[in-house]
């Protein structure tokens, strides 16, 4: 089947799955920049460890979300829909894994003191860690893009699995990406809060 051929709700469809994830996204993006706002007289490293901590507990609701409901609605739906919860639930998985390694990891390596050049040199590595997950999940929508339409443009047994794979994985790409932005523009913008001061201590 060309793609062509494809009716248009088959689009309708897809577009209307990929709503709740952004509107998640887009809540978790507003908490995050008010609850910046409201704590400017944090230190640095309580700043940071907030921003870590926020961004771990933020991905643990969305594997949350998807461990739930795509672990229940396997057994209530048919066609790409079943394939789109089984991936779901699968992602849920893993982002539970690394959502606990991040708010753990970090919670406790801002608990201890720091010097000047530990605070210079983490930030460094969240931001760079950022521009290396926004680029996967950018890579994350095109994957799953490429799969949606080989899902259309075969009409083997496969076809509906890739259609809900790929579907599935649009959808977290677009999930993380909207979140590691969010998070990268907070960063940057604690770091340009400390600045001024670690140039004067640093004197470069």
């Amino acid at each position: 089947m060309l793609i062509s051929e494809v009716p248009l709700t088959s689009y309708f469809h897809s577009l209307h799955a990929l709503q709740y994830p952004v509107l998640v996204a887009g809540l978790f993006a507003l908490i995050a920049l008010v609850q910046s706002q409201m704590n400017t007289a944090l230190a640095f490293d309580q700043r940071m460890k907030q921003l870590k901590t926020s961004q771990g507990k933020a991905l643990a609701i969305w594997a949350g979300i998807n461990l739930i409901t795509g672990s229940v609605l396997i057994f209530m739906t048919e066609q790409w829909f079943y394939y789109f919860h089984a991936m779901n639930a699968s992602w849920g998985l893993v982002n539970a894994g690394v959502a606990a390694y991040v708010y753990f990891h970090h919670n406790r390596v801002f608990n201890q003191p720091q010097t000047l050049l530990e605070q210079v040199s983490r930030q460094r590595h969240a931001e760079n860690m950022l521009f290396l997950n926004i680029g996967l999940d950018v890579a994350f929508v095109v994957s799953g893009i490429a799969l949606y339409q080989r899902g259309l443009a075969t009409e083997d047994t496969y076809s509906e699995l890739w259609q809900g794979f790929g579907i599935s994985v649009i959808m977290q790409g677009v999930f993380l990406l909207v979140q590691d932005l969010t998070f990268l523009y907070l960063h940057a913008k604690n770091r340009l809060r400390i600045y001024p001061i670690w140039r004067k201590s640093l004197n470069c």
